[in-house]
């Protein structure tokens, strides 16, 4: 089989800070699993999305302003910069 594996719908909840924090532009650091380990996007969400059967977001980085787009079920933390609040990832 080739390509991703199947998209695993991450909870409302969490979609729910994502949204929110698209309309005001909170600064966030999304922990991302990322091959065997882990790794931190600091940005922006300026884009939510589906195609595919899957969801996406989009991040504008701190600092570069480089846009890249993370398939939601890669998230396992986001963490508000601002508010310094911690959201995990629970699946349904």
């Amino acid at each position: 089989m080739t390509g991703r594996a199947p998209y695993v719908p991450i909870s409302c909840s969490l979609y729910d800070v994502l949204e929110a924090a698209a309309v005001r532009g909170t600064p966030l650091v999304l922990v991302l699993a990322d091959g065997d380990g882990r790794r931190e996007v600091h940005g922006r969400v300026s884009d939510l999305s589906s195609r595919d059967g899957a969801e996406f977001l989009v991040v504008k980085a701190d600092g570069s302003g480089e846009r890249s787009e993370i398939r939601l079920d890669a998230l396992l933390e986001i963490v508000d910069a601002a508010e310094r609040k911690v959201y995990r990832s629970d699946r349904c």
